[in-house]
C-alpha cells in the first residue's frame, strides 16, 4: 500500500519543485525521493534512514507518514508508533485516506510493543529503564516500551522511590501501580 501511496501521493506533493528553492529544501527533496526508491525496493531501514535525514531537514507531514510506513516495515514498532502518533496529532491538514493509514499503521505497530499504564500519586516522576524521567504522574497515556522486561522506576514529590521490574509481550497492555499496595497485573486489552 505504501509504495503506491509514498511514490504517487508524497513524491509530488511533498516537495513541489519551486524555482526559489533553498539548498535544504532541495537536500530535503532528494533525501525524501531516495526514501521512496528504497522504500520500493522493499530496503526499509535505508528507506528510514533517508526519510529521517528528509524529515530533519524539512518538517513535513508526508516525511513522517512514510517514516512512520518505513519503521513499521522495518521493525522498528515502538518508533513507528511515535511517528504515527506525531502524525496524527500535528499535521493539520490530511485526507480521511492518510488518517486511516496513520491508524492502521498505528495499530499495527501497537501490537508489536508493549504498553504499561502507571498508576502513581500526582506528581511522581516516571522513569523507564536508563531514562531517569519520561513524565509525570497522571499519565495521559500509556508508557510505549518495546516488548520485553523493563524497569519503572517512581520518584514520589516526597523523595522516595520505588523501582519495580516488569515483563510486558508484544501486544499487551501492563498495569503497573506504585504505592503500599504496589502491582503488575494485565490491563484489560483496549480494541486496535
Amino acid at each position: 500500500v505504501l509504495v503506491s501511496f509514498a511514490s504517487a501521493n508524497f513524491a509530488a506533493p511533498a516537495f513541489a519543485q519551486s524555482a526559489n528553492d533553498d539548498p535544504t529544501t532541495k537536500q530535503a527533496r532528494a533525501r525524501f525521493q531516495e526514501g521512496v526508491d528504497y522504500f520500493d525496493k522493499k530496503q526499509y531501514d535505508n528507506a528510514r534512514a533517508s526519510f529521517l535525514q528528509a524529515y530533519a531537514l524539512k518538517k513535513h507531514p508526508a516525511v513522517l507518514l512514510n517514516l512512520a510506513q518505513s519503521c513499521l516495515k522495518a521493525g522498528h514498532a515502538l518508533e513507528a508508533s511515535k511517528y504515527f502518533q506525531q502524525f496524527l496529532r500535528d499535521s493539520s491538514q490530511i485526507t480521511p485516506a492518510q488518517r486511516s493509514d496513520a491508524e492502521t499503521g498505528l495499530a499495527d505497530a501497537r501490537t508489536k510493543i508493549g504498553r504499561i499504564d502507571v498508576s502513581a500519586p500526582q506528581g511522581a516522576e516516571i522513569g523507564v529503564d536508563k531514562e531517569e524521567r519520561v513524565g509525570v504522574a497522571p499519565l495521559s497515556e500509556p508508557l510505549e516500551v518495546d516488548a520485553g522486561t523493563h524497569s519503572i522506576r517512581v520518584k514520589r514529590p516526597d523523595g522516595t522511590i520505588d523501582t519495580q521490574s516488569v515483563t510486558v509481550t508484544a501486544g499487551q497492555r501492563l498495569a503497573v501501580r506504585s504505592g503500599p499496595e504496589k502491582a503488575a497485573e494485565p490491563a484489560v486489552a483496549a480494541p486496535p
